[in-house]
């Protein structure tokens, strides 16, 4: 749930969004009503985030300075959106949500204290029922298995996802969460439990946005795991929501930074399973061959081949065999032959473009092709050669991608 269901919930139709609308894609976990606050105003004592702060007390909101403070400290608490009881709003209080970019509600009075927590609170609890049915059936499609397909087609429909359409799954993975904890110094496992559930949230609630309720979700160790209509998201459209959430994963957990994998699309629940395998493959291999952080299964060219081919030894010994050479030279005098030559065959070997990618000058570029050809005994100008190189890097990112994962 998130600020923009409160417009949304049967009951609740007099409230009134006053200021902060670039906020509303804000996660709401509670409600909590700040009247018994009364002088101490140190709000950041009571919440925790995700809240919706109601304040209602006159005795608060006749300081309109206090007020704002609290407000501040509300957002900096990570709460969702803040409700003020329409007899106190003041214009202040609006443009100051705007400046924040946080959600402020107009309570009306016609709108008991009572009904409000109700409402809010059997939403939430109905949203985290359906949340966690969800969670079980999709655990059901790609691991522990089903006993009729019709059966798992019909609960999906209930909940708004057709399996009967193409859909496909993709997999939100986190690529420096050990060391973003520990530049962070964080050790206990509540507060890693935290960022992981902030983050899923932020995932789940920019697909919501993006494409409605039509997926499944669940946090599996440190990956969220999406099972969504393929034919909602084009490629257009997940280069957007891989923006949003990218968004706001930086601006709750800067420095943290995360790659998408996506597999191919099945109109058959059976083959979901494969669709998940990919995006496992493929959300491993994205550090090492895509600097955008988005990579689909199906954009993989070779890789989809190397997939298939078990014998780890022969691909091994084939991207040795052509880059054995520059590995030992780099490693014997601290240089960095491979990834320039890697680089230069990336760029269609344009020098400017690959001294630019490299940040060095043209004539440092130089003279590192120049060893590099000198030790290859190759002058990488035949196309055939320049492809087998290609391929040799390829296979080196694909085994490096396997090894990571040991």
């Amino acid at each position: 749930m998130n600020c923009w269901d409160i417009l949304k919930i049967k009951g609740l139709e007099e409230i009134v969004l006053a200021g902060g609308k670039s906020g509303m894609d804000r996660n709401i976990r509670w409600i909590y009503f700040a009247d018994a606050l009364g002088t101490d105003r140190k709000i950041g004592n009571w919440i925790s985030g995700g809240e919706i702060v109601v304040f209602a007390n006159g005795e608060i909101l006749s300081d309109r300075e206090k007020t704002k403070k609290m407000m501040k400290s509300a957002f900096d608490m990570n709460a969702a959106c803040i409700m003020i009881d329409e007899e106190y709003m003041h214009k202040d209080f609006a443009a100051y949500a705007d400046e924040l970019g946080f959600p402020l509600f107009i309570l009306p009075l016609s709108v008991r204290a009572v009904d409000l927590s109700q409402t809010i609170c059997t939403h939430i609890i109905n949203e985290h029922t359906e949340s966690s049915t969800l969670e079980r059936i999709l655990n059901a499609i790609l691991f522990t298995g089903y006993d009729s397909e019709g059966r798992i087609i019909s609960n999906a429909a209930y909940y708004g996802l057709d399996l009967r359409r193409k859909c496909s799954v993709s997999v939100f993975s986190p690529v420096n969460l050990s060391e973003y904890l520990e530049t962070k110094n964080i050790s206990d496992r509540e507060t890693i439990d935290k960022i992981k559930n902030s983050y899923y949230r932020i995932v789940k609630n920019a697909f919501s946005n993006l494409c409605g309720r039509k997926l499944m979700s669940m946090l599996l160790q440190d990956n969220v795991i999406v099972l969504h209509d393929t034919e909602e998201l084009s490629k257009d459209k997940y280069q957007r929501l891989f923006a949003d959430i990218w968004r706001g994963i930086s601006f709750s957990f800067p420095s943290l930074e995360f790659c998408v994998g996506v597999g191919n699309g099945y109109d058959s629940v059976s083959e979901l399973k494969k669709s998940y395998r990919e995006a496992v493959k493929t959300v491993k291999l994205c550090p090492a061959v895509n600097e955008g952080g988005l990579l689909f299964f199906r954009d993989l060219g070779i890789y989809s081949l190397l997939f298939s081919i078990d014998d780890e030894k022969s691909l091994q010994r084939y991207y040795k065999a052509y880059l054995g050479k520059l590995m030992e030279y780099d490693e014997l005098n601290n240089t960095e032959l491979c990834r320039t030559l890697d680089v230069y065959l990336s760029k269609n070997q344009n020098a400017n473009l690959t001294a630019e990618a490299l940040y060095i000058h043209r004539n440092t570029l130089r003279y590192r092709l120049d060893k590099i050809k000198s030790l290859l005994d190759d002058n990488l100008e035949n196309l055939s050669s320049a492809a087998n190189y290609m391929i040799a890097f390829k296979i080196r990112n694909y085994l490096s991608s396997l090894k990571a994962d040991d």
